[in-house]
């Protein structure tokens, strides 16, 4: 990350990968991503916080009978560059995540939708 004389400015593009692709068992059975928080579904408010916390390229990595659903969906911002088929396990999605942007390396984040509507870490 570069950020000239203001310490504050990025300049240096970050990706996203969201790795969805989990069964949601710790939900009971409810669906972890269509869970509504607040008017809005746990995906859509953790897209949402990816993208307006700049970062450039999102990629979602949801399970493998979901990706057109979720791809589909309206309200995914411009930032959503694609919607990926994930694994059984988190590392096989992140690595599903990480492939369409490998051609150029960028500086990365991995994100999941464990906790929506955090927004810092404790202090």
């Amino acid at each position: 990350m570069s950020g000239g004389d203001d310490p504050g400015k990025r300049t240096t593009p970050i990706d996203a990968v969201l790795v969805a692709a989990g069964a949601s068992r710790r939900m009971g059975g409810q669906d972890k991503l269509l869970a509504e928080l607040n008017g809005k579904s746990v995906l859509r408010w953790s897209v949402e916080a990816l993208a307006a916390a700049g970062v450039a390229r999102i990629v979602i990595a949801a399970s493998p009978g979901r990706v057109a659903e979720i791809a589909a969906e309206s309200w995914l911002p411009d930032a959503v560059v694609s919607v990926v088929a994930g694994g059984e396990r988190r590392q096989e999605s992140v690595a599903a995540g990480v492939a369409p942007n490998r051609p150029r390396p960028r500086t990365r984040l991995f994100s999941s939708t464990t906790r929506p509507g955090r927004s810092r870490a404790p202090g």
